[in-house]
């Protein structure tokens, strides 16, 4: 081969080459673009999310509170208990907030993994808010409290409850079991969506359209139930006996002085101590919204600490719990706590510092 064929060859390799870089760097700069049009509109919505949302308070906690709720009258709570059920609801709602906030910083970057972080951190959110509603039933509400708080949403949910994290936490299902369920509520709304829809015509035979989703609801119900094992359904009647209200409200005093050293959560938990340690080596590099919702989290932990001891000091509260729907002991209650401050409080890159120092 001649050095004209050569040069030739080569050259026309290396303007292939060329041609091919810029072709991708075009591609690329066209991509970049198009996601960032795409990171700031999400980020310009989870600031308007910021201004706009509206919190009523968190089942199982701030909603017991409400003014208006029907557990104002039915619960018999203490006063303590309603100023750290509202603490609780509080710091875990500025926790979301919070989040979101630094969910939109993130996304201002146009990161490439954007979706699957923002997948990542809503699942966090939520398992935090499911693992406050669960402080708040294993050790801020009374055995018996928590038992008719419970009982009386089952009783309004039925098995259209099968669907929320907190009701599948308490139940223990499989990630399979959870997929069945679903699977009955999509067939459910997919075949109701028309009765529903005829319902509003003018000549409907309601009674007909009645009976329909009648049929239909028993099969979703059939369908939910099915999904069970023999110790969920044993489970799932458990939680939904009915027992006498609460009527009497409480002695719930707040912790004395001495009794907050002593139940200092950075004194009962590692992942406290370590988030403490960490911090105080400045490593952790938490920002000052975070050291105060941690702040408020562990009052609110000490209170449900100092509760949960009294109970199992008292002889009439050992002998109710033969009949408990959810332990309330301090170990569950901490494990609750420390998740609501890993999930919750903490980002990721945090999170996994005090994971890898444990």
């Amino acid at each position: 081969m001649s050095w004209k064929r050569i040069t030739a060859s080569v050259t026309i390799i290396m303007t292939f080459n060329v041609c091919s870089w810029v072709t991708s760097q075009e591609q690329q700069q066209t991509e970049d673009l198009e996601r960032a049009k795409i990171t700031r509109e999400k980020s310009a919505g989870l600031r308007m999310n910021r201004i706009f949302q509206l919190h009523t308070g968190y089942t199982f906690i701030g909603d017991l509170c409400h003014s208006r709720s029907y557990w104002q009258s039915a619960l018999a709570l203490s006063d303590n208990q309603g100023v750290i059920l509202k603490k609780l609801d509080a710091l875990l709602y500025q926790a979301n907030l919070a989040s979101s906030s630094h969910d939109a910083d993130y996304l201002d970057t146009n990161p490439r993994d954007y979706i699957k972080y923002l997948e990542r951190n809503e699942q966090r959110r939520r398992e935090a808010v499911m693992h406050g509603q669960l402080m708040s039933l294993s050790g801020l509400l009374t055995e018996s409290q928590a038992n008719a708080v419970i009982q009386q949403h089952l009783s309004d949910q039925k098995w259209r409850g099968f669907l929320q994290a907190l009701i599948q936490e308490l139940m223990d299902f499989t990630e399979a079991q959870k997929t069945l369920l679903k699977r009955a509520q999509s067939n459910y709304n997919q075949d109701a969506r028309p009765l529903f829809m005829g319902s509003m015509l003018p000549d409907a035979n309601q009674a007909e359209i009645q009976a329909g989703l009648n049929l239909l609801n028993d099969q979703f119900r059939n369908d939910s139930i099915a999904v069970l094992t023999p110790a969920q359904k044993k489970r799932y009647a458990q939680l939904t006996e009915k027992r006498p209200a609460p009527n009497v409200i409480p002695m719930l005093p707040a912790p004395a002085e001495t009794d907050q050293v002593r139940l200092d959560p950075k004194k009962l938990s590692d992942v406290f101590r370590t988030m403490g340690q960490l911090q105080n080596e400045n490593k952790l590099k938490l920002s000052k919204v975070q050291n105060q919702l941690l702040a408020e989290l562990y009052l609110v932990t000490i209170h449900g600490l100092f509760w949960i001891e009294a109970a199992e000091s008292s002889q009439a509260d050992a002998e109710q719990s033969r009949s408990v729907v959810i332990p309330h002991t301090r170990t569950e209650f901490l494990k609750h706590a420390e998740q609501v401050a890993l999930l919750g409080i903490l980002t990721e890159r945090q999170t996994r510092q005090v994971q890898d120092a444990l």
